[in-house]
């Protein structure tokens, strides 16, 4: 499968005026060594073109989307026993950091370009990228047997055992840079040390780190269901009872990381501390991707 997405919403200030020079910041890492250097351009407010204004947000259709997947399954028929199915995809999604699905619902939602007007330099792998995805599901159920004794009957025939089973690798999420001071050289208001304008206070991406280099997590889920069938004396009626558990072992999966990666301030550029780290692990339906059980008792008639 290949996919091209054309003319997805952009944004850029065309209030930027010149950059007035340059300024460098020492990388630190979180205990205050120093692990580098980075330059970069700095823009006064005083250069902005209509100094009326803090910002002039452009929004235009030059971004663009990349998807490449390949899709593989397999269907068991149902035998005496058992039937199923096996799915499993790879895929590689790439944009000019145009965020989720939920950052573009709103035209000043979609985020700002780390290099203000230079999509390209954003191009990477997209937030909503997933490489791997694996999905098998079961249901076994045995086939009825006379025992010659009701009861036995009763006991062992109408059970049916159903299994999902998903597997995948991580998404990814973009390392932040948070302006935690005013910059020297009177930066321009609302802007990152590396030029881009975020207007409405959000961060921007680390510019000397790749797009999307913080792993979400993966996820290796199994749910199943045991159900008991039992046959009525009336009219070709039965109840099944069934006991289902959601994520049986109990493996739980982060669904959103702290992706703070440096802090600004001025001259120094330092890692801060946490980076990676789970801040929460569940969403809707239901609230928490934790195991849970339920019964239930379907009257068929």
């Amino acid at each position: 499968m290949h996919s091209r997405g054309y003319k997805f919403i952009s944004r850029e200030d065309l209030n930027l005026g010149p950059a007035s020079g340059t300024a460098t910041y020492a990388i630190q890492d979180p205990s205050g060594a120093q692990t580098g250097t980075f330059t970069t351009a700095t823009y006064l407010s005083a250069n902005k073109i209509d100094t009326r204004y803090a910002s002039l947000v452009y929004l235009s259709n030059r971004a663009r989307l990349w998807y490449d997947g390949m899709s593989v399954s397999y269907r068991q028929r149902a035998t005496k026993w058992a039937s199923g199915t096996l799915a499993y995809t790879w895929s590689h999604a790439l944009d000019q950091r145009q965020g989720s699905a939920a950052d573009n619902i709103y035209f000043t939602d979609p985020p700002s370009l780390t290099y203000n007007g230079n999509a390209q330099a954003d191009k990477g792998t997209s937030v909503l990228d997933q490489r791997h995805r694996l999905v098998v599901s079961a249901i076994v159920a045995p086939p009825h047997k006379d025992f010659g004794m009701k009861l036995a009957n009763t006991l062992v025939n109408g059970w049916q055992l159903s299994l999902i089973e998903t597997a995948a690798s991580p998404q990814y999420v973009d390392p932040i840079l948070v302006v935690g001071a005013s910059l020297p050289g009177g930066l321009a208001s609302g802007t990152t040390v590396n030029g881009m304008v975020t207007p409405f206070g959000a961060p921007g991406r680390v510019p000397f780190l790749s797009r999307t280099s913080v792993p979400v997590d993966s996820v290796n889920r199994m749910d199943a269901r045991v159900m008991k069938r039992f046959t009525l004396p009336w009219e070709s009626s039965n109840v099944a009872l069934g006991f289902e558990v959601f994520n049986v072992f109990n493996t739980i999966s982060n669904t959103s990381v702290n992706s703070t990666a440096y802090i600004a301030t001025p001259g120094v550029i330092k890692q801060a501390n946490g980076l990676g780290s789970g801040t929460a692990s569940g969403g809707f339906p239901d609230g928490t991707n934790a195991r849970r059980a339920q019964v239930s008792a379907r009257f068929t008639f």
